[in-house]
C-alpha cells in the first residue's frame, strides 16, 4: 500500500475546488496470521510505521484525513482463511491493529472511526466469507463514517 499510495491517490483527488477527504482504512490484511511461520503478515510495529508514512504522504494533498480502523471479522469462517489456508484472521489480532491505528490517530491529531469497537454486534452476520461485508454491512459502516464527513 505504501509503495503505491500516491499513484493511487492523485487520480482520485478533486480538481474542482471541493475539499479532498482522504480516508485511510488499512490493517485487516496486515493482521493476517501465518499459521506455518507463526507471525503476522505484517508486524504491528511495521504496520504503525507504514501508517505514519502514509499519513505524511496524504498530508501533502489534504488536511482532511480520516483513519478508519479494521472492522471485526468472523473468526470461525477465516481461521484458517479458505482461500489462503496457510493464513488466518483472528479477532484478537485484528483488534491489536485497530488499537494501533487509534494510537496513531491520537498522536497525529486525526479523526478516527473505530469500526472494530463501534459496529453493532449484528455486523458479523453480514460477513458471508468472514471478512467482507455484504450490502447491509456496508450500510452499517457508512452509518458510522458519514458523521465525520459533515
Amino acid at each position: 500500500m505504501l509503495a503505491r499510495f500516491e499513484a493511487e491517490l492523485k487520480p482520485r483527488l478533486s480538481t474542482e475546488g471541493e475539499p479532498n477527504y482522504i480516508l485511510i482504512a488499512i490493517g485487516s490484511n496486515d493482521s493476517a496470521w501465518n499459521n506455518e511461520l507463526k507471525h503476522y503478515w505484517v508486524p504491528v510495529e511495521k504496520y504503525t510505521s507504514n501508517l505514519i508514512q502514509i499519513i505524511k504522504l496524504a498530508q501533502k494533498y489534504s488536511d482532511k484525513i480520516i483513519l478508519i480502523s479494521p472492522e471485526p471479522i468472523d473468526q470461525a469462517k477465516v481461521d484458517p482463511i479458505p482461500w489462503a489456508s496457510t493464513l488466518s484472521y483472528k479477532t484478537d489480532l485484528v483488534k491489536q491493529f485497530a488499537a494501533a491505528m487509534k494510537i496513531v490517530a491520537q498522536q497525529e491529531k486525526l479523526t478516527f472511526v473505530d469500526l472494530f469497537n463501534d459496529l453493532p454486534p449484528e455486523y458479523i452476520k453480514t460477513l458471508d466469507d468472514g471478512v467482507h461485508p455484504n450490502a447491509t454491512g456496508h450500510r452499517l459502516i457508512f452509518n458510522l463514517v458519514q458523521h465525520v464527513l459533515k
